[in-house]
């Protein structure tokens, strides 16, 4: 995982983190690693989390099915809500993402710009 961390989340400049139903230990360690180094102001410089939209009864079956995973995904997004103070996005399906993500991503290339050396 740190050779991981070093070859993607360290020379990142723009880190997007998709979240399902589920936060594994992996995705919350990358995620803790590109919070630190954005706090740092170094790479990545530009950090985006986007939590995947679920119904009510979607919301029922994955608590059923999985509470552990359920509770990490709900326990970070109430992390980067209050202890952060950060805000977080939110999608309904894949196209829903690329959207957004179009829609953001001059914006998030025009900051890299403004900081990247």
């Amino acid at each position: 995982q740190e050779d991981f961390n070093k070859a993607l989340v360290y020379e990142s400049e723009i880190f997007i983190c998709l979240i399902g139903e589920d936060v594994g230990k992996f995705t919350k360690e990358e995620f803790d690693e590109a919070y630190a180094r954005f706090k740092a102001k170094e790479k990545p410089f530009v950090m985006t989390v986007f939590f995947k939209e679920f119904t009510n009864e979607e919301i029922g079956e994955q608590a059923t099915n999985n509470l552990e995973g359920w509770t990490r995904r709900v326990a970070l997004q109430k992390y980067i809500q209050n202890d952060l103070q950060q805000f977080y996005g939110s999608f309904k399906n894949p196209d829903d993402i690329i959207n957004q993500i179009d829609k953001t991503i001059a914006e998030d290339i025009s900051i890299v710009k403004s900081v990247a050396p």
